[in-house]
């Protein structure tokens, strides 16, 4: 069949070929062709292997127990690598042997140079050398075709990038915000609606995120919460950019509109593109008792006999043999905590612990591990110029995709 066609089988045989061929097949490693893409096969063993390596890059471990989830984009992922190298082949018929050397150089060094540092990662995670090698070796083949195909483009976007990148990196210089909103829809039982906003008011007081307002009144009140990344003032409107500017982070206002009322938190402001304090990052380990269980005496002492070295890992191991407590390692940032915790964090040193915050029956305290360390804000611009002209190439390359499909004949096999 066209490939005009191509999506509409391959969606309909995708759902039979998932639900009920491959796992019933593939995992038997029965081996049998499932695709041709211009008569290059594509077999149940490819879409087995291709999976495991998906699953592995997403999860890092050789938990394949639910391995078809992969199938369909495995399939997919093939198709398309067909199509790259029997268009690459035209060019140099080499072309897969030439890659390969190079990927396999290229792999190598992030094992110490060591053949054998790679064989017993790849037996370790029961992945094929070769589909590993192949993901390197497309990301080659695919710089090679837009190179010969694309020139006139590419020598465009060489200027437009440069471009780009001054002027990212003049907006990052300008004032800016981090915020986070409610919008809570005014209610026709004006009576209800104003009960309902002074127990926000009074949570909000006592440092409550927007996150736990709205999962606490948006079953009495239509409610929504969202938080809005960095913007300057050419990005939001202006009277708004304004307003909120001259806010202290931490603090809260409310704007009454026709429809809605919402309350803006100032998460984090850059005064002329420099970072603010809230934007530090911590390791963390938030610990949780029951204080029927075990008091907070006793936890203290236990705690003070630890000895962490800044490693929450290792702490969290140690106090977790008592299965007295809860423990969880987090990476925070400190502009998206309650405020009580930003203080708190903010007044203690590394390997101390926060005040608890109390609850009914339980109490919750924080260990402070250690300090995150956080990329510049200010990209360098040549780093800046790689990252935007990676995003152009993207765009080629789907480009080249779409044509190479609407030329090729792709069939899908139903065994």
């Amino acid at each position: 069949m066209k490939v005009n066609n191509f999506y509409l089988y391959l969606t309909l045989f995708s759902r039979i070929f998932i639900c009920i061929i491959l796992p019933l097949q593939v995992v038997k490693a029965d081996n049998y062709i499932v695709a041709l893409v211009d008569n290059n096969p594509i077999t149940s063993i490819d879409i087995l292997e291709k999976s495991k390596l998906i699953h592995f890059n997403t999860k890092k471990n050789n938990d394949y127990g639910n391995i078809e989830i992969y199938f369909k984009k495995s399939l997919d992922k093939l198709v398309e690598e067909k199509l790259i190298i029997n268009e690459a082949k035209k060019f140099n018929k080499d072309i897969l042997i030439l890659t390969k050397n190079d990927a396999s150089s290229f792999v190598l060094k992030n094992f110490s140079g060591s053949r054998i540092k790679f064989e017993d990662f790849l037996n370790k995670f029961n992945l094929s050398e070769d589909v590993f090698l192949m993901n390197f070796q497309i990301k080659m083949i695919k710089k090679y075709l837009i190179d010969n195909q694309f020139s006139n483009e590419l020598e465009l976007y060489t200027k437009q990038v440069d471009e780009e990148a001054s002027q990212i990196l003049k907006d990052k210089k300008l004032n800016q915000v981090n915020f986070e909103e409610i919008r809570i829809h005014k209610d026709k039982n004006t009576k209800k609606l104003n009960q309902i906003l002074k127990l926000i008011l009074l949570d909000l007081k006592k440092g409550f995120n927007f996150k736990y307002i709205e999962k606490i009144y948006s079953k009495k009140i239509k409610i929504s919460n969202k938080t809005i990344s960095w913007k300057n003032i050419n990005e939001i409107p202006e009277s708004l950019f304004k307003k909120i500017f001259k806010m202290q982070e931490g603090q809260i206002i409310r704007i009454d509109k026709k429809n809605h009322i919402k309350f803006i938190k100032l998460l984090a402001k850059r005064i002329d593109g420099e970072k603010s304090k809230r934007e530090d990052k911590f390791e963390v380990l938030k610990i949780v008792y029951n204080t029927n269980v075990i008091s907070r005496a006793d936890l203290n002492k236990k705690i003070n006999t630890l000895k962490t070295n800044n490693d929450c890992k290792k702490f969290k191991k140690n106090i977790d043999v008592s299965n007295k407590v809860k423990t969880e390692k987090l990476i925070v940032r400190l502009a998206d905590l309650n405020e009580f915790l930003i203080n708190q964090l903010n007044s203690i040193k590394l390997n101390e612990l926060t005040r608890p915050i109390v609850q009914k029956n339980y109490e919750m305290i924080f260990l402070k591990c250690k300090k995150i360390k956080i990329n510049s804000i200010i990209t360098k611009k040549e780093k800046l110029k790689r990252l935007i002209l990676n995003k152009k190439i993207e765009i080629l390359t789907s480009k080249l995709l779409r044509r190479l499909k609407n030329e090729a004949i792709i069939e899908i096999k139903n065994n």
